[in-house]
């Protein structure tokens, strides 16, 4: 009877969002917690996969962040996130800390900071080089490449298959469809932070490094704004650059990196239903092939 109850809050939650059930379901998980519409507020983030809802609280919680992150799966996915999410804290990645897990509701906590595709793309608009952008800017914009950087060598070296065995190196846990909004950068601590792992898989890890390269592309201003993005071109190299310095545990292979990265801005390309040739020799040119 329960898991019927369950099942039908959970098509009411999916198929028309609804607060009042939500707060009875919080009730459920946190009884300690005095829960009702006037001591927090809700809201709504899109989301193309599931239902995600910020909620904050009024008053400050005992045992609770002032700020969490509700994820409601549409598919029968969530155990497969929380379980990545907890192996990569336990590994020390940053990652959302989960405070509450009952399938499909992933409850996690908040994490503050800026979209790192808004922090890459806001100061490039109507700019056609980083030569273009005064010197602190241009400094802000490599810190956070470096950080991405960081972040996805440590995603990949600390999550390999079998560190201790002779297989492809190349093997890791890769993000999966992997984008600039995927990932938070907090100013005030100088540190990233990567967010929804349902689409992860192991494979090769330059997978995550052509679909990062494709979002720096494809997002404004990009290739579908200009017809050579030199801006982004050299983020893309130094973004491989800082990737390949910080290890040694990984080689780079040119032909695998263009074929993903085309075959990404297609799938882009067709997701948007955009019409639009694009001129792969122009842009794997400006792309180093020595790293």
């Amino acid at each position: 009877m329960k898991l019927k109850q369950k099942n039908v809050f959970h098509e009411i939650m999916i198929h028309s969002f609804n607060k009042r059930k939500l707060l009875e379901f919080l009730r459920k998980i946190f009884p300690d917690v005095h829960l009702n519409s006037n001591s927090i507020v809700i809201q709504r983030i899109p989301s193309k996969k599931n239902i995600v809802v910020s909620l904050t609280f009024l008053e400050q919680q005992d045992n609770l962040p002032r700020e969490l992150i509700i994820k409601i799966f549409k598919s029968p996915i969530a155990n497969k996130e929380f379980k990545i999410l907890n192996l990569l804290f336990q590994n020390g990645i940053n990652v959302p800390r989960v405070l509450k897990y009952d399938d499909p509701y992933l409850i996690m906590e908040k994490i503050n900071g800026i979209n790192v595709c808004d922090a890459l793309n806001i100061p490039l608009i109507n700019k056609k080089s980083l030569d273009d952008l005064d010197n602190d800017v241009k400094d802000n914009l490599y810190r956070i490449i470096n950080k991405l950087a960081i972040w996805l060598n440590n995603f990949h070296s600390e999550n390999m298959p079998d560190k201790t065995s002779e297989k492809e190196h190349n093997l890791v846990l890769n993000k999966g469809d992997t984008r600039l909004r995927d990932f938070i950068y907090q100013e005030k601590n100088d540190v990233i932070f990567g967010v929804d792992f349902e689409d992860s898989y192991y494979g090769n890890h330059i997978d995550d490094l052509a679909w990062i390269c494709c979002s720096m592309l494809d997002t404004t201003p990009g290739i579908f704004e200009l017809e050579v993005p030199l801006h982004k071109m050299e983020l893309i190299n130094y973004f491989l650059k800082q990737y390949y310095n910080k290890s040694k545990n990984f080689s780079f292979d040119f032909q695998y990196f263009a074929e993903k990265l085309i075959e990404n801005l297609n799938l882009v390309m067709k997701r948007r239903q955009i019409n639009l040739i694009l001129n792969k020799n122009t842009i794997l040119r400006n792309i180093l092939k020595d790293i």
